[in-house]
C-alpha cells in the first residue's frame, strides 16, 4: 500500500489535511479498495484500487505520531478515535463510518512503529479493512477520502488530540451520537455496583453470623433456632402433687420428680428435698 501513491490523475486523493499544533500528528492516510468475488487476471475484478462503488472491501493505513504525551496523561491517558470513509457519487454524500468513540490504545490493528507504548511519545499505526454497505438506491464508482480524529474522551466536541481531513480540529465543534456508549458505560457501572456491593453484603452476612456463634454457642440446629427465635422453648408444664389421685397417676406425668428417683442400695430416695 505504500508504494501505490504515484498515479499523476489521483493527486487529490493522495493529498490530505492535518490539524496543526495538536498532540497527535497525522502523518499519512491511505484508502484502496477491492471489488468483491474471486479476483484473476480477465476477472474485471480489482484489488487496491482507489476507486470503490458499494459493497466492496476497504483497506485503509493510518500513521501517526504522538508527540505530547504529557499532556494526554494529565488528561487520563486514553484517546479516543474516529474513522470513517466519504465519497460523493453524483449528488450522493457516502458516509461510512469505520468506528467511532474507540479507545486507541486498546485497538487490536494499532501496532507501535518506534517500540513505545500507546500513549507514550512515538510512532504509530492502525491498518485493518471495513466494508462498504451494499446499497442498492446507487451505483458508480467515487474516490473515497478516509477522514481521521483524535480526542481526549468521548464527550469532547472538538479532536482537540489532532485528526486528517477532518474539519473538527481544535476550536470547531461537532455532534455525534453517545447514546451506544453511554448505555454500555451505564450497564458496566450498574453491574459493578452490585457484584461489589454484594460480596460486601456478603461479607459482612458471614462476619456477623460467626460472631452469633461465639457468643450463643448453640449445640445444634434446633438450639440455634430456638436462640433466633424461630423454634419455641419446650416447657414442662407444673404439676400439683396434691391434685394427683395417687402417686402412680403424678410419677407418670410429664414433670419430672426428683424425689422419686431411688438409691440403688435399700430402697431409699437418692435426693431429698
Amino acid at each position: 500500500m505504500d508504494d501505490n501513491y504515484n498515479d499523476d490523475e489521483s493527486n487529490a486523493y493522495k493529498g490530505f489535511t492535518v490539524c496543526d499544533d495538536t498532540a497527535i500528528e497525522v502523518k499519512d492516510v491511505q484508502l484502496y479498495c477491492d471489488s468483491p468475488g474471486t479476483f484473476y487476471y480477465g476477472s474485471g475484478k480489482y484489488r487496491n484500487s482507489q476507486n470503490c462503488t458499494a459493497g466492496d472491501k476497504g483497506k485503509y493505513l493510518v500513521d501517526f505520531y504522538i508527540k505530547d504525551s504529557d499532556s494526554i496523561e494529565s488528561i487520563g491517558g486514553n484517546p479516543v478515535i474516529d474513522v470513517s470513509a466519504n465519497g460523493n457519487i453524483g449528488w450522493y454524500q457516502s458516509n461510512q463510518k469505520v468506528f467511532e468513540n474507540e479507545d486507541l490504545c486498546s485497538l487490536s490493528s494499532l501496532k507501535s512503529l518506534s517500540g513505545s507504548v500507546c500513549p507514550a511519545e512515538g510512532k504509530y499505526r492502525i491498518s485493518s479493512n471495513f466494508y462498504f454497505e451494499d446499497d442498492d438506491s446507487y451505483d458508480g464508482l467515487f474516490y473515497p477520502t478516509l477522514s481521521v480524529g483524535f480526542k481526549s474522551s468521548v464527550y469532547a466536541n472538538t479532536y482537540d488530540y489532532g485528526g486528517a481531513n477532518t474539519p473538527y480540529c481544535s476550536g470547531t465543534t461537532f455532534f455525534t451520537s453517545l447514546s451506544n456508549k453511554a448505555k454500555k458505560i451505564y450497564a458496566d457501572s450498574l453491574a459493578n455496583f452490585f457484584k461489589t456491593f454484594g460480596i460486601l453484603g456478603f461479607t459482612i452476612a458471614v462476619m456477623v453470623s460467626f460472631i452469633w456463634l461465639m457468643v450463643n454457642k448453640p449445640i445444634s440446629f434446633q438450639d440455634a433456632g430456638t436462640k433466633i427465635g424461630i423454634h419455641k422453648r419446650n416447657q414442662l408444664p407444673i404439676q400439683d402433687k396434691s391434685s394427683c389421685d395417687d402417686d402412680s397417676t403424678y410419677a407418670n406425668s410429664d414433670a419430672f420428680d426428683f424425689g422419686k428417683m431411688k438409691s440403688p442400695r435399700a430402697n431409699q430416695s437418692f435426693l431429698d428435698f
